[in-house]
């Protein structure tokens, strides 16, 4: 409330730098309406250079706290209780909608999955195959460990 305050001129004088300074501890907090008033200034160049990479990304973060994290939260539980397969095509889905940690949940199961699993990938050819594409996928979008994996996959 105390970057809206400065943000907005309320009950103190106008300061975007203040804005800022207050959004950022807040977003570290995990604060989802912080990250979305951070990215609205950096979309627009309000008290800070205009940088769409930056919009972008706190946009991002602001997508990715919604109601689907129920979602991985659920998947993890149910990848810990060793239901793989259902935790899977959770992850699948989440992969699809484009998230990378989803993206790279299905890759790292793809490659531990071992054949008697599921029949969803044939041959071991074709599990890597797909394995490599969502670690693809993963690190086309920033996630380093994804990024070391596709150097595995290519070495």
């Amino acid at each position: 409330m105390l970057g809206v305050m400065y943000y907005n001129g309320q009950g103190v004088k106008r300061d975007f730098k203040m804005a800022i300074k207050w959004f950022q501890a807040a977003s570290q907090s995990g604060h989802v309406l912080a990250y979305y008033n951070l990215a609205q200034m950096h979309a627009t160049g309000t008290g800070v250079l205009r940088s769409c990479t930056t919009a972008t990304e706190l946009f991002k973060s602001v997508a990715e706290r919604g109601r689907w994290s129920n979602m991985f939260i659920e998947a993890f539980n149910l990848y810990k209780q060793g239901h793989v397969e259902q935790a899977f095509m959770m992850y699948l889905y989440l992969a699809e909608l484009g998230y990378e940690v989803a993206q790279s949940n299905v890759a790292y199961i793809i490659d531990q999955m071992s054949f008697d699993i599921s029949n969803i990938y044939k041959t071991k050819e074709d599990k890597y195959k797909k394995a490599l594409i969502y670690w693809n996928r993963a690190a086309i979008q920033g996630f380093h460990y994804a990024r070391v994996k596709l150097g595995d996959y290519y070495y």
